[in-house]
């Protein structure tokens, strides 16, 4: 979780880490987890979770990322696969603490939702929903050996 934000680096231990440069050692025992859907949507998450050391993100580089429009989830279902991710890797690492935190920080982000961006609402509640009754598609999939799966809203 992140709360110090001083200083020109923050070292975490999750973060999302798209347009990252990552020692190619990290991935020797670290691979990405063929139970996600096919859109990638949150390996990531399992991959950091993997690595021997924190986090270091510096916070004056600066960087240009093209999103591609071809192939794109709605933001909403793209959110509520990322939801289920990182509660399934912070499952599978059994980090009670941090999957308590995690809740609590979704429902902050539901409020945010509610106020402000309606559109991601629903896909927020019902992962929540999901992980508080048990029913993570991620972890049911591990559970039963399928792999590639991809929950609806």
């Amino acid at each position: 979780m992140l709360t110090q934000f001083d200083g020109d680096v923050i070292r975490t231990r999750i973060y999302a880490l798209g347009a990252s440069i990552i020692k190619k050692t990290c991935f020797d025992s670290n691979q990405f987890d063929e139970t996600l859907d096919p859109h990638g949507l949150g390996d990531n998450y399992g991959v950091a979770i993997g690595f021997p050391d924190k986090i270091h993100v510096v916070k004056k580089t600066f960087f240009h990322h093209h999103v591609a429009t071809e192939n794109r989830l709605s933001s909403e279902l793209a959110t509520f696969r990322r939801i289920l991710a990182l509660h399934y890797f912070l499952c599978l690492d059994s980090n009670r603490s941090a999957r308590i935190w995690l809740m609590w920080s979704l429902l902050g982000r539901l409020l945010t939702c509610l106020v402000g961006d309606r559109k991601n609402a629903r896909g927020t509640a019902r992962a929540m929903l999901l992980i508080l009754t048990k029913k993570n598609p991620y972890l049911m999939a591990r559970a039963s050996g399928k792999k590639f799966v991809a929950p609806l809203i």
